[in-house]
C-alpha cells in the first residue's frame, strides 16, 4: 500500500510487508540500541574516572595520621626555610638592588636633561628664544629641562622671575 504513496508521512509507519524489511528495521532498531548502550558504557566510565580523580586528591589532602611523621614534614619545611624559599630570596635580591636602580636612573635623567638644555641652548641662540618654552614639551622629561634651563640659564631665571 505505502510504494503507491511515496510521499505521504504515515507511509513509514505501516507494518513491513515483506521478511527483507523485517530485516533491516530490526538491524537498524539493534544498531540503535548499540550506540545508546556504548554511549551510557562511556558515560559511566568517566563518572568512575572523576570518582577515582576525587578519591586520589583526598588522600593527598588528609593528614599524616601519625603525629611524629607529622612534625617531621614540618621541621624538614622549615629547614629548606617554608613554601615561598625562592620567592623570599628574589625578593631580598630586588630589595638589596632598588637603591642602586634608583640612583642609576636619577643620574640618566639629569644627564639627559643637562645635554638636552644644553644642546637645544645651542640651537635656539641664533633665533632668541627660551628653548623650554617652544621645545620643552615635545621631550620625554619634560619637566626636567624646564628645572634645568631654571638652574643653569641666568637669563631665563631673569624673564621667567
Amino acid at each position: 500500500m505505502h510504494d503507491h504513496y511515496p510521499l505521504l508521512p504515515f507511509h513509514r509507519c505501516l507494518p513491513p510487508e515483506s521478511s527483507k524489511e523485517k530485516e533491516q528495521l530490526l538491524e537498524k532498531e539493534s544498531y540503535g540500541a548499540k550506540k545508546k548502550k556504548r554511549k551510557k558504557q562511556k558515560k559511566k566510565g568517566k563518572m568512575n574516572s572523576e570518582k577515582k580523580k576525587k578519591q586520589r586528591r583526598e588522600k593527598k589532602k588528609k593528614p599524616a595520621k601519625n603525629k611524629k611523621n607529622q612534625n617531621k614534614r614540618q621541621e624538614k619545611k622549615m629547614e629548606r626555610g617554608g613554601q615561598h624559599f625562592y620567592a623570599d630570596v628574589i625578593n631580598s635580591i630586588l630589595l638589596a638592588l632598588s637603591p642602586v636602580f634608583f640612583s642609576f636612573s636619577l643620574c640618566v635623567c639629569v644627564c639627559a636633561c643637562v645635554f638636552y638644555c644644553i644642546y637645544m641652548r645651542g640651537l635656539s641662540a641664533h633665533e632668541g628664544k627660551w628653548f623650554c618654552f617652544s621645545c620643552g614639551p615635545s621631550f620625554l622629561f619634560f619637566f626636567f629641562p624646564f628645572f634645568g634651563c631654571l638652574l643653569f640659564d641666568k637669563e631665563a631665571k631673569e624673564s621667567v622671575c
